[in-house]
């Protein structure tokens, strides 16, 4: 039986069914005992707020093994910067999901209706998307900050259609 491989730290849960190898993931050395050049995928998962999990070390796995989809959750804004135009199948940022997933929650329960939470939400979403852009480009954490919500740039009453 030909199990897949997962590297976990220490104080995880064994995965029946599964092959998990204890040790620094960045470790090349480590990743090629494990068989990492026929995995599918290697995902970090890690938090990164000692900032281990860096553009260099990122940048060593995905030339050592090529044929496998490097994900990786990064911790905050700052870390999901550090890692930007990396040739990662996915990046995502730690912080961000619970803070949408907090803000729906207290919309909730403020009495905001669903399709009203939903459109919040997604205009969040676009508004942080094109301000992280511009950080990203720029290196500025200031860039975009008229992309935030704010007494003077809030949420239109309405959704605007586009014209078809």
């Amino acid at each position: 039986m030909n199990l897949p491989k997962i590297f976990m730290d220490r104080d995880s849960w064994k995965v029946a069914g599964t092959k998990v190898y204890y040790g620094d993931g960045r470790r090349i050395d480590l990743l090629r005992t494990a068989g990492a050049e026929t995995a599918k995928v290697i995902a970090f998962c890690n938090d990164n707020r000692g900032g281990e999990m860096t553009r260099s070390a990122v940048q060593a796995v995905l030339e050592a093994f090529p044929q496998a989809s490097v994900m990786v959750r990064a911790y905050d804004r700052l870390h999901l910067i550090e890692l930007d135009s990396l040739d990662l199948a996915f990046a995502e940022r730690e912080l961000f999901e619970s803070a949408v997933a907090m803000g729906r929650a207290a919309l909730k329960a403020s009495g905001i209706g669903q399709e009203e939470v939903d459109r919040v939400e997604r205009a969040y979403r676009v508004r942080d998307c094109e301000r992280l852009e511009l950080q990203s480009a720029t290196g500025d954490l200031h860039a975009g900050a008229e992309r935030s919500f704010g007494a003077d740039r809030a949420l239109p009453d309405k959704e605007v259609e586009s014209p078809a």
